[in-house]
């Protein structure tokens, strides 16, 4: 059965809803990552968002079910020029999600710290998460915690970006207008800024 979320960052200029959620439509992640650590160390929110192995919970899903008032506060982030977007909102630093560089993938990678429900309802809605990346992880991970992503996730990913892609699952997007731009032109860390953030985040 599916499920509905309600989201919003923690101030709650940017409020909204993620739609038809379910094991089947949407996976969940606690993801190891150095860059996902970045993420939040650069927007000063690392103990509202990782747990103790440096971990970030979030759930990828279709765009076009990420339903979002005060778009006008969100703003993106790039660690590198071909890594992805990193929405959050300007208003109060809360990470909303990673996205792809085009608004003709149906993909966004929501943040758990954007939703605005306890655990019991994203479990209801998602299911527990899986742990991915755990060789980057600097403590405790979930148990069965993989080192990487695997071609199997891979391949299971392709395909149900596929299958969105088919049943037009990326427009609308919050993130993009209807010609395809972002709403708001990422920011590009510089190399130096990147360097100095990724040795942090392995130290975290």
């Amino acid at each position: 059965m599916a499920e509905t979320l309600p989201v919003g960052c923690a101030c709650g200029a940017i409020t909204g809803e993620a739609r038809e959620l379910s094991p089947r439509t949407a996976l969940h992640f606690v993801c190891y990552c150095v860059d996902c650590r970045c993420f939040a160390l650069h927007l000063g929110v690392g103990e509202r968002v990782l747990d103790e192995g440096g971990g970030t919970d979030l759930f990828p899903m279709a765009p076009a079910r990420l339903h979002l008032e005060g778009k006008a506060h969100l703003r993106a982030i790039q660690l590198s020029p071909k890594g992805p977007f990193r929405w959050y909102a300007a208003c109060c630093r809360t990470p909303v999600g990673n996205g792809m560089a085009s608004a003709d993938l149906p993909f966004i990678s929501v943040l758990r710290t954007f939703v605005r429900a306890d655990d019991a309802a994203v479990e209801a809605a998602l299911g527990p998460p899986r742990g991915l990346n755990g060789s980057g992880a600097t403590g405790p991970t979930l148990p069965g915690t993989e080192a990487g992503t695997g071609p199997g996730l891979l391949l299971k990913t392709a395909l149900r970006l596929a299958g969105m892609r088919v049943r037009g699952l990326h427009r609308p997007t919050p993130f993009f207008d209807v010609d395809g731009n972002p709403i708001a032109p990422p920011e590009l860390l510089s190399r130096e800024a990147r360097n100095a953030l990724r040795a942090r985040a392995r130290r975290s």
